[in-house]
C-alpha cells in the first residue's frame, strides 16, 4: 500500500472532530510554509530575539500570557 493510500486509511478511521480538525490546521500550516512567502528583516529579527529569548528561559505560562493579555486589553479598552 502507497503511503498516501495509507494516510487516506487512516484518516477515514478518526471520527473525533477535535482530532481531525488538528490534523487539517497541522497539514494546512505545513503546506503553508512550503509556499516562496519572504519575510522583511525585521520579522526574522523579531522571531529571532523571540527564540533566544525561548532558549534563555525567559518565559512565563501560558495561563500567565492569558492574565496579561487580559490586563492589557482591558487597559487599552479605557
Amino acid at each position: 500500500m502507497q503511503l498516501k493510500a495509507k494516510l487516506l486509511h487512516k484518516l477515514s478511521a478518526i471520527d473525533d472532530e477535535a482530532t481531525l480538525k488538528e490534523i487539517y490546521d497541522w497539514l494546512e500550516a505545513y503546506l503553508d510554509a512550503e509556499s516562496n512567502t519572504t519575510f522583511e528583516s525585521d520579522e526574522i529579527q523579531a522571531v529571532t530575539e523571540g527564540y533566544q529569548t525561548y532558549l534563555s528561559g525567559n518565559t512565563i505560562s501560558h495561563k500567565q500570557a492569558a492574565i496579561r493579555f487580559d490586563q492589557w486589553t482591558k487597559e487599552k479598552g479605557k
